[in-house]
Formats: C-alpha cells, structure tokens, sequence
C-alpha cells in the first residue's frame, strides 16, 4: 500500500475517531461568534498616498436561541415496570365465570391475554392461573376490578425503576450512531480494496451494536407503556354442614358406627378361628366313627 495514499485516510480516521470519543463523552461545546462588517468608500478620484478613507463598521445582532435548541427535552418521567401477583378464592362452580371476567377486564382496559393454565385437583376442584397485560395508566383500575371477582388470599405489587438503564441505553444508542456516520465517512474516503474491507468490517459491528440497543429500548419501552398481573384463582371446598344442637344425629352415627365395626371383629374373629373349628369337627366325627365300631 502506499503510503501518501494511506496518510491522508489514516489522518481522517484518527481525526474521525477522536471527534466520536469526544461526543461520547459529552464533552462537545458549540460557540458562535459575530463578526463585523466594515464597509470602505474612497472618494476624490483614486487612492492616493495621502488620501483619506472613511469606514463604517456595523456588527451583526444574533437572534436569541431557541431554549429547545439548548436544553434537552425533559423526560417523561421515571420508567417503572410494575407487576401484580393476586390469589383469589372463589365458590366452587364459579371457576369458568371468573376465567371470563378476567378475559374481559383485560381486553376491555386496553390489554391483552399473555397465558393462562388451569387444572382439576383433588375433588373435582378447578385452580388456574390468568397472566395479562394492560396499560400502565390502568393499572390501579384493572387491581380494583380483580379483588372483586373473590376473597383475596395473596395480593403482591412490586415494581422496578429502569430509568437509569433506559437513558444510558439511548446515550450509547447515540454515541454508536455517531460512530457510524464516521465510518461511512471512511468509507467514502477509502480506496483501495483493504481499506474499504476494514471500514466495512467496523460498519457490520457498530450495525449490530446499534440493533440491539434499539432492541433493549423497545424492550423497556414496552414493560414500562404495560404492567403484568398474575392473578392465581382456585375454588372453595365445599363446608361440612354443622351437627344439629341436640347431638341426636351424632348419637345415631356413633351406634351405627359401634354396629358395623363389632361385626367387623365377629368376621374376623370367625375367620381366624375357622381351620381349628374344622379340625375339631374331624376329631369329632373320627371319635364317633371308632365308638360304633367299638360297640
């Protein structure tokens, strides 16, 4: 490669980069200057040596900057994800009425359905656990509605301050931006065929930086724009009824149950005791047997 080639690209490359880590930095400052204007008028035919010459400066009035060209904007305000987690105890029967309400609560505050799953256990008691997502804004309303549907058992809110990550992901957003409109100033400087294969090669990373920056912005903007309820619904056992006051059924009960079990031991009792009653009985009829013979 040769090298008064090479020299000026090299020269706007380090000049390029320096400009980048600068403005990463945050250390750029503009400044304006104004200029005067003179003006010069010669009078008496030509310039001669002793001739005189008047001049009239005027200087040039700036007009006055524009705030929002200075200050940056102010910012919406802190992002918060918020999250709920909610279990609510419903009558037994009511389980599919309650999975309908949730559907509705979500769809018609502005959100959406982001799982579900559902189950039977023991005694044919359903439980089942409804995700949905819905504005932040809705937040507090689509809570309210939820500790209607039933008897709150658990009820969790949590939330997580992202506005740190967020404005530090859109300053590398920018300074990666930055970096490539340096590169594809290289590029247009470049020429031969290495010097445009490293620039190209630099443009396909600072590319992919600047992807996924966008990706994790997009990311916080919409955990931030939604907030997540868990809402965990399970049916009631059914209640016993109470004994009645006089004890009379009781008293039954205990005397059936008393019944049953002292036939339960004479069973057992007879069928224990069964191989020696017929061991008995061929004793017997053998004792008889040799007696008529005997007589």
């Amino acid at each position: 490669m040769n090298s008064r080639t090479f020299s000026p690209l090299l020269q706007l490359l380090v000049v390029a980069l320096a400009v980048v880590a600068v403005a990463a930095c945050g250390n750029l400052a503009s400044s304006t200057m104004g200029g005067a204007a003179g003006s010069a008028g010669t009078s008496g035919g030509g310039a001669a040596a002793g001739g005189t010459a008047s001049t009239a400066k005027s200087t040039a009035v700036q007009p006055a900057p524009n705030p929002g060209d200075l200050v940056p904007p102010i910012a919406e305000g802190p992002r918060v994800i918020r999250t709920a987690n909610v279990s609510v105890e419903v009558a037994n029967g009511r389980f599919d009425t309650t999975l309908d309400r949730l559907f509705s609560i979500s769809t018609g505050l502005g959100g959406y359905i982001s799982g579900s799953t559902a189950s039977t256990d023991t005694g044919a008691l359903r439980s089942g656990t409804i995700t949905f997502q819905v504005p932040t804004s809705k937040f507090n309303q689509a809570l309210a509605e939820v500790r209607g549907l039933g008897k709150i058992q658990n009820f969790n809110i949590g939330g997580q301050d992202v506005s740190q990550q967020y404005i530090d992901l859109q300053s590398r957003l920018k300074n990666a931006e930055a970096q490539h409109e340096a590169m594809l100033a290289l590029l247009s400087q470049a020429h031969t065929v290495s010097e445009i294969i490293a620039v190209q090669n630099q443009l396909g990373t600072i590319t992919g930086q600047i992807e996924q920056l966008k990706g994790q912005i997009d990311y916080y903007d919409h955990a931030t724009s939604y907030s997540t309820i868990s809402v965990a619904v399970h049916e009631a056992a059914v209640v016993a009824r109470a004994a009645d006051s006089w004890g009379f059924t009781t008293s039954v009960s205990n005397a059936l149950h008393g019944f049953v079990n002292t036939l339960d031991y004479i069973l057992v009792g007879l069928g224990n005791a069964g191989p020696v009653v017929v061991l008995l009985l061929l004793g017997l009829l053998a004792w008889r047997f040799r007696r008529r013979l005997a007589l």
